[in-house]
């Protein structure tokens, strides 16, 4: 069994303590513990000698693990393998199986950039299907709201304002009053929450899972579509592909596609003005990243092409619409900075 004094101060009790307590619960001997989501995050892969390994998780914020629980709970009916099964707890680690050890982002990462819209393709629409799968189960009504009280619509909205302040910028952006009304939900069903790529695995057949639920809950529908398509670690031009966007639309929401695109696109940008400045505070805190750290940990994508690609997609998203076409001048200018950044010693 390997185990290490990093893991000793992770789980605060004896590293070979903890590893007996879950050879008893598992009945099977633990082999070995690695990190799959870095020393930054508390998350735990538990390889055994026989048999598939487990996920440990700790949240460090009590409302997210009981939201997480709720979740997981209200889709314990779920058919397949898509969403993590809950197994027990262990002190204040949950403990879920295991749905894969190759996350969206390294997938693409690893293929040639003609062959990645198929695998983006098959995403979006495994979105849609866990999406009208959640939303059969009666448990998912009674989720919680995710920032749709007006309050927190009102701070999105003015998101653009904070991301020119963030990168030194003087911009026209939009109106608040103008964004409103696309980003909330008169009737909200199930979201994923954190659509990111890297809570998006694989298994060694090519299955895919969804992990992290802990920001789930109940808005339009459309954002997680947005996170994953303003995810900075998803590696693929979005202009080759808006046929395609709007195609896997239009068969999966026919009742109203053109609103959801819209909605879409609009919460979309939204979202990558937020991400650009997460970014942007990880420039001055701790400067550029290494790449390879970043999509191998899961860090924040503060790197410059990663920054640029963002920039670059969420101007083409922004240019879709009139009610977001302010803000192309904005992403357009952030990727220049990010440029100038870059060469400067």
């Amino acid at each position: 069994m390997i185990v290490s004094t990093e893991l000793d101060h992770s789980i605060k009790v004896p590293a070979a303590e903890f590893c007996g307590r879950i050879q008893s619960l598992a009945g099977r001997t633990v082999e070995r513990i690695s990190r799959p989501g870095g020393t930054q995050r508390d998350v735990l892969r538990v390889h055994f000698a026989q048999g598939p390994s487990w996920i440990l998780v700790r949240r460090t914020k009590q409302h997210r693990a009981t939201n997480e629980k709720a979740v997981l709970t209200a889709l314990e009916g779920l058919h397949g393998h898509s969403v993590p099964r809950r197994i027990g707890k262990i002190a204040d680690w949950s403990i879920i199986t295991d749905l894969g050890d190759m996350r969206l982002s390294l997938r693409l990462q690893a293929m040639p950039k003609a062959e990645r819209w198929p695998i983006v393709e098959g995403v979006i629409s495994g979105i849609f299907q866990l999406q009208d799968a959640a939303n059969s189960f009666d448990a998912v009504r009674a989720l919680p709201q995710i920032d749709l009280k007006p309050d927190n619509l009102l701070h999105i909205a003015k998101g653009p304002e904070r991301t020119c302040k963030r990168y030194g910028i003087t911009a026209h952006c939009p109106r608040p009053e103008v964004l409103l009304p696309w980003i909330g939900a008169d009737a909200p069903r199930f979201i994923k929450g954190d659509c990111r790529a890297a809570n998006i695995v694989f298994d060694n057949d090519g299955t895919m899972g969804w992990i992290d639920f802990e920001h789930a809950g109940l808005r339009h529908g459309c954002e997680d579509l947005a996170f994953l398509l303003c995810d900075e670690t998803l590696s693929i031009d979005i202009e080759d592909h808006l046929n395609s966007l709007d195609r896997l639309v239009r068969e999966a929401r026919p009742e109203a596609p053109e609103e959801y695109l819209k909605r879409m696109c609009i919460y979309a940008t939204l979202h990558a003005g937020m991400r650009l400045r997460v970014i942007g505070i990880e420039l001055t805190k701790s400067g550029w990243l290494d790449y390879t750290d970043i999509m191998r940990n899961d860090l924040i994508g503060a790197h410059p092409d990663l920054a640029m690609n963002l920039a670059r997609r969420a101007a083409i998203l922004a240019d879709q619409y009139p009610e977001t076409r302010p803000l192309v001048e904005i992403y357009s200018s952030i990727s220049d900075k990010i440029k100038e950044a870059e060469n400067t010693p």
